[in-house]
């Protein structure tokens, strides 16, 4: 197993709207929802329960030999946690999207990929370090997908909070 982390700022300079947390995090909640709006590797999203906390979905990724399920759980105003197993319950690893602030006060979003099954051991190797290294680019792009997702939402009316 491998953890990959990929922090972007939320709000670039040359954004006309400049997004807060509260509608990022409401974003965020509806990207549990609707996965398939704001990440291009997912083909299909289900919401299966759904809780004031949190939510069960399964969801399909391309080139997945079976759909996933994923507990998603809202730590408001900043985390939301994506637990995934396979159909037979077993662990197939953990996804995190966090809102902070950084020193000069700007929004940022980390996503955090921890996938496959945790057994204490780092990935090693050229192919390891390939995988490391696609889901990187892949986080970025699925990050500043999901900011103009959202700010697409709250310019439309979608999202309505400060």
């Amino acid at each position: 197993m491998r953890v990959v982390a990929v922090t972007l700022p939320v709000n670039r300079p040359t954004d006309a709207l400049q997004l807060t947390k509260a509608q990022l995090f409401a974003g965020l909640k509806v990207k549990a929802r609707d996965a398939v709006r704001f990440v291009p590797v997912i083909t299909s999203c289900k919401v299966l329960e759904e809780h004031p906390s949190w939510l069960l979905r399964e969801a399909e990724f391309k080139d997945a030999p079976a759909p996933v399920r994923e507990r998603v759980e809202f730590f408001p105003p900043s985390l939301v946690d994506f637990a995934m197993f396979s159909l037979d319950g077993a662990p197939q690893g953990r996804v995190t999207n966090l809102i902070s602030v950084a020193p000069d006060g700007a929004l940022l979003l980390t996503y955090t990929f921890a996938l496959g099954r945790n057994d204490g051991t780092l990935d090693v190797g050229v192919e390891a370090d390939k995988k490391e290294g696609d889901m990187e680019s892949l986080a970025g792009a699925t990050i500043q997908h999901t900011l103009d997702v959202v700010r697409e939402m709250v310019q439309g009316g979608e999202i309505n909070v400060g």
